[in-house]
């Protein structure tokens, strides 16, 4: 059986995006957090996010691959890399790395993205 592994990142407030839904507090250059979060990503079958976390990180990722940080680069080939299962109601551009839509069934849309990888 897998295990599910939550990571979010928030503010201590509760709150993820600021409130013009900037991110810009997440991105901290500190190499021992992303050395870690490039540990957790290297131990892991896919990720899910929901639409709009999606579409922020696959506009961030392909760039960061490129990065001069050497952690912050391998942290980006990872992600590049892994399966990303994007829950949304709406159609919605898959095209960063391995992504795949998934819709309302959820258990089933999941069991048969992991048993074709």
């Amino acid at each position: 059986m897998r295990k599910v592994i939550l990571s979010v990142m928030t503010t201590l407030d509760g709150f993820t995006a600021g409130p013009n839904g900037e991110l810009d507090w997440i991105d901290v250059a500190d190499d021992d957090l992303d050395d870690h979060m490039a540990h957790v990503l290297a131990g892991i079958d896919g990720m899910f996010f929901g639409r709009v976390a999606y579409e922020l990180l696959a506009q961030h990722w392909p760039a960061t691959e490129h990065s001069i940080r050497a952690v912050e680069a391998r942290q980006a080939r990872l992600m590049n890399a892994l399966p990303n299962y994007v829950r949304s109601r709406s159609a919605t551009a898959t095209d960063q790395g391995p992504a795949r839509r998934i819709g309302d069934d959820l258990p089933h849309e999941v069991a048969q993205g992991f048993s074709d990888g």
